[in-house]
């Protein structure tokens, strides 16, 4: 046989192949077993969450934990509510899947929308500022953390004192997707002899007037 004989016949066992690959994946995923893409796990993570009718507006890289070192983090948009989620891939363990998330609601006509993801491991954490802006004179925004001292001396506060400081935001927090105005940034974190007891976010137009206040949903994960 030559080898214009033998082509066609590898091809064409090449393509069966890849068909039964593809009819054992779809055969996983329809049935759970497997989950062979991220946004598949952004499905469920949204179905926890309460987010109809998902959109990932943004996939970002944080490797800073270890256990996320395998893993994306998506800004989700959806009806009534939005989340920041963290999904990690395993190949040996049911492919993707949601590690953790937070939460906000994006429906009572503040135009200011907005949650805290932090997730810690061992000695490291990361935190996120996440959410949607709807009220267009809303340009800059600050937010807040209400603390309570638990072992602080050195700041003059008896324990179980609560005291509210500001929170330094490391980027720029707002963006703009598809004309729409959405907040995403790292955000510093406090020394461990605090306890944070919550968030307050204020939304200022251009001439630094406050336009809204609200209370952020906090979610803290700790690995």
């Amino acid at each position: 046989m030559n080898k214009r004989n033998k082509c066609p016949d590898r091809r064409r066992k090449a393509l069966r192949r890849c068909a039964l690959l593809a009819a054992i994946l779809l055969f996983l995923s329809v049935t759970r077993l497997y989950t062979p893409l991220p946004g598949m796990a952004i499905a469920e993570a949204a179905d926890v969450c309460d987010v109809e009718n998902p959109e990932v507006v943004d996939w970002f890289y944080d490797g800073t934990l270890p256990i996320t070192r395998f893993s994306l983090h998506a800004l989700v948009d959806g009806e009534r509510s939005m989340m920041l989620t963290a999904v990690s891939f395993n190949p040996l363990a049911g492919g993707w899947y949601y590690r953790a998330f937070s939460e906000a609601e994006a429906w009572d006509g503040s135009g200011l929308y907005a949650g805290v993801y932090q997730h810690g491991q061992d000695d490291k954490a990361v935190g996120y500022l996440f959410g949607r802006i709807d009220d267009p004179e809303i340009v800059t925004v600050e937010l807040t953390e209400t603390v309570q001292a638990v072992l602080a001396p050195e700041s003059g506060l008896h324990p179980d004192d609560e005291v509210t400081l500001p929170v330094t935001l490391k980027d720029v927090p707002i963006f703009e997707r598809s004309g729409t105005s959405y907040l995403l940034t790292e955000i510093e974190l406090r020394e461990q002899s605090y306890f944070t007891r919550g968030f307050q976010l204020t939304g200022y137009d251009k001439d630094g007037n406050a336009v809204a206040t609200i209370e952020p949903h906090w979610r803290y994960w700790h690995t």
